[in-house]
């Protein structure tokens, strides 16, 4: 179920120009392309995330959190 939400910012001129342009050459509503940006950039962290905790568990040697080495970690959740 979506949420109403209204978000104020500030952006230069030029910027909100090209926005809307490029969202009405699209038919795409405002609302629709901030929400397409909005789901890219998270899909976009995840992916970094996702790809960081791989690379940590890939060559965790000598990797701690918490003075416990992340293989350990990693180990303990496998059980």
């Amino acid at each position: 179920m979506s949420e109403k939400v209204a978000i104020t910012i500030e952006l230069e001129p030029e910027l909100l120009k090209e926005f809307k342009r490029f969202s009405d050459a699209k038919h795409q509503s405002p609302e629709e392309a901030v929400r397409e940006l909005m789901r890219e950039f998270i899909n976009k962290r995840r992916k970094t995330a996702r790809q960081t905790a791989e690379a940590i568990c890939s060559d965790s040697k000598g990797y701690t959190l918490g003075g416990i080495s992340i293989r350990e970690l990693r180990d303990e959740g496998r059980r």
